[in-house]
């Protein structure tokens, strides 16, 4: 019995130290690997798992070129980049820092939520960018819930520059229900590592038996370091134009929030007939600590 865990014990050993040293580069572990060292090849098979640094890859088969620094993964590539997004694809070719190279036929779910899908990718460490081929791009939220896409962007090409933190795109759709509505040469948005940037946010599509059908698209306004104000035009079928208003400030010891609404709506009475009116609402919310005891503030 001593023998057989004895043997068992080195057979284990044996095998995390062929998974640990095969690669000098990045910690690699399979359930058989195999190594030519006459060619430089290092070839893996099964349970694949890579890791350098905060890198994380898993796959079916990998080969190895340890002459030219080329890792090939083939079969259910899964990537966990260093920002946290996650990449799946069936074929990558990447260097030894896992951080440059090619992948096809990729989806791309970002650590903000974001999902993007490419025919392919080219990841350029040395230049800081990631340029991705006929995309589609969303941030549906209603997405998961309704098993349907309602809005995405598709593109023929976008360039993530990660120090502009910026993702650009050229010759853009947006389509509304599989309909493109708009077209747009360039196009751009904050990478998912931007928490406040002006821009653009998430459009959003409803109806209700009042509005009709509606189209919301907020406008986000970076004002300060403790302040943003967001303006939110909502285009609806019944309605015509709502424009909502959000200021946010923080102070030293408190904060102040106020959101507006103005419209030209229908407005109806007892006995009388409907007509359009121009209508709108006020919610003030005010907050500050004078003092460990004292609370002050208003509410509108």
């Amino acid at each position: 019995m001593k023998n057989k865990v004895a043997i068992l014990f080195l057979i284990i050993f044996y095998k995390l130290l062929i998974s640990i040293c095969v690669a000098e580069d990045f910690f690699m572990s399979a359930e058989k690997i195999f190594k030519d060292d006459k060619n430089g090849i290092i070839k893996a098979i099964g349970s694949i798992q890579i890791q350098k640094g905060a890198v994380k890859i898993t796959s079916d088969k990998l080969v190895y070129d340890t002459k030219i620094n080329q890792v090939k993964l083939n079969g259910n590539v899964q990537i966990l980049t260093d920002s946290a997004d996650a990449i799946f694809a069936k074929k990558a070719v990447l260097n030894d820092t896992l951080k440059s190279g090619v992948i096809k036929n990729l989806g791309l779910l970002m650590s903000n939520g974001s999902r993007l899908a490419a025919s392919s990718a080219n990841m350029q460490e040395n230049k800081s960018r990631n340029i991705y081929n006929n995309i589609v791009f969303t941030k549906c939220v209603q997405c998961e819930k309704n098993k349907e896409v309602l809005w995405k962007l598709k593109a023929k090409k976008a360039t993530h520059l990660k120090k502009s933190k910026i993702i650009l795109y050229e010759n853009v759709f947006l389509e509304v229900l599989s309909i493109p509505i708009i077209y747009i040469p360039l196009f751009y948005h904050p990478d998912p590592t931007v928490k406040r940037k002006s821009g653009l946010l998430t459009p959003k599509i409803s109806s209700s038996s009042i509005f009709g059908y509606s189209y919301e698209q907020p406008v986000y306004l970076n004002t300060s370091k403790d302040a943003d104000f967001t303006i939110s035009p909502k285009f609806t079928t019944k309605e015509g134009i709502v424009l909502d208003n959000h200021f946010r400030k923080k102070l030293k010891s408190g904060e102040l929030d106020l959101r507006t609404s103005v419209t030209k709506g229908t407005k109806i009475r007892e006995n009388e007939p409907s007509k359009k009116e121009l209508r709108g609402h006020l919610d003030f919310k005010f907050a500050n600590n004078i003092s460990n005891n004292w609370l002050v503030g208003a509410n509108i």
